[in-house]
């Protein structure tokens, strides 16, 4: 029996349509995911604090929306993941030209220095980043600051690995010159695993850039405007302030 083939294109339209992905409706069908990166988003006795964490819980409340789960994963994976798995929202992610057409975004959180540290009593010293070919660069693996070497990476000697963990343990040994991360961050990651700050120092700046929460290209853009809102009117109010001194002094 010959099926019409209107009926044919219908039949065909409904399948594909079943095995598509669906757009999320709203914030609680959005998967949440974040990294380790003091004081931004991290994981203290168990718990997900830090100053995007409080700030996205005030969006949800602002939106009338019950906590959502938020998983706590590497970088590179949780990067890889809001770029191929839809309904899925990354933060904190710093946001550059390189990225802007990946994702939509809602923010932004706070600003963000990115630089490279060194030990102190090395007095290393980088006027511009050609200079750097004279030394060697720990980064985490697709973090920012591993991707804003990536010009430079074919004369730059540039080690990614997964974890700043890992970088300070080489930068201490010896085994790297610098770390590529952002500044206020870095201080504190510091002094949580019992560094004294004053052993090491800025050396270079590679730039200063906002940082958001980075959603999936095909996620609603409806969706993405009421976290926007959201935000933009907890940013406007003293809480905001609050939760910056929260974390940030």
């Amino acid at each position: 029996m010959r099926i019409p083939s209107l009926f044919l294109a219908l039949w065909i339209f409904c399948l594909a349509a079943g095995h598509a992905p669906a757009l999320a409706a709203g914030p609680e069908d959005l998967t949440y995911l974040t990294e380790d990166y003091f004081p931004f988003n991290y994981e203290r006795d168990g718990k997900l604090q830090g100053l995007s964490v409080d700030l996205l819980k005030e969006a949800w409340k602002r939106m009338g929306v019950a906590e959502q789960p938020i998983q706590l994963l590497p970088w590179a994976r949780a990067y890889d993941i809001v770029q191929t798995e839809p309904n899925t929202v990354l933060f904190a992610m710093a946001r550059n030209d390189s990225r802007e057409t990946l994702f939509r975004w809602a923010g932004p959180i706070s600003q963000a220095r990115f630089v490279l540290t060194g030990l102190r009593h090395r007095h290393l010293q980088v006027r511009d980043i050609e200079e750097l070919r004279n030394y060697s660069v720990g980064t985490v693996i697709k973090d920012i600051s591993d991707l804003l070497l990536d010009p430079y990476k074919d004369r730059i000697q540039v080690e990614p690995v997964t974890s700043m963990e890992y970088n300070l343990k080489k930068l201490v040994a010896g085994r790297i010159d610098l770390i590529s991360y952002e500044e206020g961050a870095m201080h504190r990651y510091l002094i949580r695993h019992g560094f004294s700050p004053s052993d090491f120092e800025t050396v270079f700046v590679l730039t200063d850039m906002d940082v958001y929460y980075a959603f999936h290209k095909d996620t609603d853009p409806a969706l993405v405007e009421r976290f926007q809102k959201a935000l933009d009117e907890i940013r406007a109010s003293l809480l905001y302030q609050q939760i910056l001194d929260r974390h940030l002094d």
